[in-house]
């Protein structure tokens, strides 16, 4: 046992586990534009269709494993809690009721509500899995910016799916009367916007508040400058098309008209992760600032997508924030025990 823990732990410390996480998602994220692209051109896409829905089908329990393995090698011992159970429960239900979406023989209920259930799942399971995790961190103090982000990070995907779930009801039938129109504006492209304004609001107070400028403007300001300006040029014509629906059939991030605005938004979301990462990589650990930076792109290219594709978003997120959260601890820590001795050596 302790032999395949240390082989499991060199593996989780090395260069590929990272790379591999990112790659995994990457895929599904890249894989639905890339097949409307060859539809276009008149080839026939029936096998890449099925190998795809057989990659999604078996991409969650690859995910589900690597959580595995880098809570198995967690520094010291991951600390056993409710929450962890809770979430492993969450979870079951949510690939139970996946599973029935995908093959009506195995499904357990039919209902107008079966969407919002699946989203409301994946976001308690989220939320669980971020309580576990938070008795894995050393206690730094309530000021510690890295926790609340990591806290951020999980629960606005949990927000994301929730809302995004929230839209699948048939409102109109189901309670006799719609949804106002600004509601449901709101519901379709409000994950997009939480995301990408919490990502603001973190390189606001990680890095701009903090920096001395003029100083380090170009890395401070120029990333979210420079992503913004992609956006709003990539926002123009057909690449605003491409774009949009690159974001919306890969990842659930849904972008409004004009996408000169919303591609904007987002651009600018992604410039401000870039430039924490810049401003991290200067006070990190490099081992710890990849677990970090690679557990946030492991859950960006997770997706929000629910209903049938909740499942593989789910266990890429969970993967991400693990891997996020990996990054906090120290080397040799036994969890929330030493968070004492780590903040009086930081002071």
């Amino acid at each position: 046992m302790d032999r395949a823990r240390d082989a499991v732990a060199r593996f989780v410390s090395g260069r590929a586990l990272i790379p591999i996480a990112v790659l995994l998602v990457a895929l599904r994220f890249a894989a639905p534009t890339a097949i409307a692209g060859l539809g276009v051109t008149g080839i026939d896409t029936r096998p890449v269709d099925s190998a795809f829905s057989a990659y999604a089908g078996v991409l969650p329990a690859i995910l589900v494993v690597l959580v595995v393995f880098v809570v198995w090698a967690w520094p010291g011992s991951f600390p056993r809690s409710r929450a962890a159970w809770l979430t492993a429960f969450l979870v079951s239900v949510t690939a139970i009721l996946w599973l029935g979406q995908a093959d009506a023989r195995l499904r357990l209920y039919a209902s107008p509500w079966s969407g919002l259930a699946l989203g409301a799942f994946a976001a308690a399971a989220l939320g669980g899995w971020l309580m576990a995790l938070g008795r894995s961190l050393p206690d730094r103090g309530g000021g510690d910016v890295r926790r609340s982000g990591l806290r951020a990070l999980g629960l606005g995907f949990a927000g994301a799916f929730l809302l995004s779930s929230l839209r699948l009801v048939d409102y109109g039938y189901e309670l006799g009367t719609p949804l106002p129109p600004g509601l449901v504006w709101f519901l379709d492209y409000s994950p997009t916007l939480l995301l990408s304004f919490l990502a603001v609001g973190y390189w606001v107070e990680l890095v701009l508040l903090r920096a001395k400028l003029p100083v380090e403007a170009t890395w401070t300001i120029g990333p979210v400058a420079a992503i913004a300006i992609v956006g709003l040029a990539l926002s123009q014509g057909f690449g605003g098309f491409l774009m949009s629906n690159a974001l919306t059939w890969g990842g659930g991030y849904a972008v409004f008209a004009p996408t000169s605005a919303s591609l904007t938004i987002v651009g600018t979301g992604v410039g401000g992760f870039v430039s924490i990462a810049l401003r991290l990589r200067t006070t990190m650990d490099r081992r710890h600032w990849r677990f970090l930076v690679g557990g946030v792109l492991t859950a960006a290219f997770s997706g929000i997508t629910p209903f049938g594709g909740v499942l593989p978003s789910l266990s890429g997120i969970l993967l991400g924030v693990t891997l996020a959260a990996r990054g906090l601890v120290p080397e040799g820590s036994a969890g929330p025990a030493v968070g004492r001795a780590v903040r009086d050596a930081d002071e």
